[in-house]
C-alpha cells in the first residue's frame, strides 16, 4: 500500500505532463524523466509477475506475441497502448532457455543505451 500511495501522486503528475504537454514539459523536463523512470521500473515489476504466472501456468510468450500478451496483461495508465513505455517505444522482450529479458528503451527512446530500463524474468521448469 505505502508504494500505491507513493505512485498515485507521481501518475497523477505524469497524468498533468501528458495533458498540458509543451511549456510544463520543457521547464521540468529531468524531473519529468526521473519520475518516468520510476513509474516504468514499477510497471516493469508488473510485467514480470505477468510473465511469471504464465510461464508457470504453461503459456508460451515470445518476442513475437509479447506486445499483444502486454496489451491483454496490464491496464492502461495515461496512455492508449500499454505495450509501449512511457517515451512511446515498444517494450522488448529477449528470451533464451534459462530467462526472459524485458527492456524499456529509457528516456532517450533507443534501445542498448545506458539509460535502458530491465526487469529478467527467471524460467521456472514444472
Amino acid at each position: 500500500m505505502k508504494m500505491f500511495s507513493k505512485l498515485l501522486p507521481m501518475s497523477l503528475l505524469v497524468a498533468l505532463i501528458q495533458t498540458q504537454g509543451g511549456m510544463v514539459e520543457e521547464k521540468y523536463d529531468d524531473m519529468i524523466d526521473d519520475i518516468l523512470v520510476v513509474v516504468t521500473q514499477f510497471e516493469l515489476r508488473n510485467l514480470h509477475t505477468a510473465v511469471s504466472a504464465s510461464e508457470i501456468g504453461g503459456e508460451e510468450i515470445t518476442e513475437a506475441n509479447f506486445a499483444d500478451f502486454v496489451r491483454d496483461n496490464m491496464v492502461a495508465q495515461f496512455r492508449a497502448d500499454t505495450a509501449l513505455d512511457f517515451w512511446g517505444q515498444a517494450y522488448e522482450l529477449s528470451t533464451n532457455s534459462e530467462e526472459m529479458t524485458i527492456t524499456s528503451a529509457g528516456p532517450d527512446e533507443m534501445m542498448g543505451s545506458e539509460d535502458d530500463i530491465t526487469v529478467t524474468v527467471i524460467r521456472t521448469r514444472l
